[in-house]
């Protein structure tokens, strides 16, 4: 809201005017909370995997908050800018909003509720100040790094980056399992991903939930994990004139990523 209120202003300065028009719900991304029935849900009784069959996959599954969050982008607003001598323009207001459900240890429902989340925020961010708001106590990234190895019996996986492209809209890409997001890496920051070993296929998003309608293509490969293994990929976005926006991705050895990775933060 404060960015908008200073776009509105800068406009305003430059002699432009600007009037908000409704416009018919355009749902970018997920689906609206109006069209969840979690009357079904149970405190301390209905199990997560209960509710992930009734309602589907969520956007995004956070073990480490046990946050189940079910998100939707959308525009349901545009800024008319009236431009003197030179006609006008639109400009999409985008909102985000989430239905979050909160678990305990034994993976039932302890509260859910729908919040609103701030377009500027990631969805791990949203869910802890969502958290946060609702007085419940739930274990935050952490800033620094400490050195853990994979259980012996699974595979551990570091995504981490240096640099990002900052564009209009949303700046970090998002890690995907088979279609399902793992987290969005912000700058200077890793993701921390245990799995079971086996072969999975990800993807790297460089425009994930971007409101902005610029072209990119996204890196999709294949990871065969063994038990007890660390895996390391670096990766940051590249583009340039006349370019979509792409992924460089590269797999290091231990020795190689440890020195820079403890540089880092986890990403929030």
């Amino acid at each position: 809201m404060r960015c908008r209120l200073v776009t509105l202003l800068l406009l305003c300065s430059f002699g432009c005017l600007v009037l908000p028009v409704p416009t018919h719900e355009n749902v970018i991304q997920g689906q609206r909370s109006t069209t969840l029935d979690v009357s079904f849900i149970q405190k301390h009784k209905t199990l997560r995997s209960e509710i992930f069959d009734k309602l589907g996959a969520p956007t995004i599954w956070l073990p480490t908050q046990r946050i189940a969050v079910y998100g939707a982008t959308f525009v349901r607003s545009h800024l008319f800018v009236a431009v003197a001598y030179a006609g006008g323009f639109t400009v999409p207001i985008t909102e985000r909003e989430a239905l979050f459900i909160a678990f305990d240890e034994s993976d039932r429902a302890i509260l859910w509720r729908v919040g609103e989340a701030d377009i500027h925020r990631t969805w791990v961010g949203a869910s802890i100040h969502w958290a946060k708001s609702v007085g419940l106590t739930v274990k935050e990234p952490r800033v620094d790094f400490i050195t853990r190895e994979a259980p012996a019996n699974r595979s551990l996986v570091y995504f981490y980056c240096i640099k990002h492209i900052k564009i209009i809209g949303d700046p970090w890409p998002g890690i995907l399992l088979n279609g399902a997001l793992l987290g969005q890496v912000r700058k200077k920051t890793y993701l921390p991903v245990e799995l079971d070993a086996g072969k999975y296929t990800f993807t790297i998003d460089p425009l994930y939930s971007s409101t902005s309608k610029l072209p990119s293509r996204p890196a999709i490969f294949e990871l065969e994990l063994k038990p007890g293994e660390t895996s390391y990929l670096e990766f940051h976005i590249e583009t340039g004139f006349n370019k979509d926006f792409s992924v460089v991705l590269h797999q290091h050895s231990k020795e190689e990523a440890l020195p820079v990775i403890r540089g880092l933060r986890e990403t929030w």
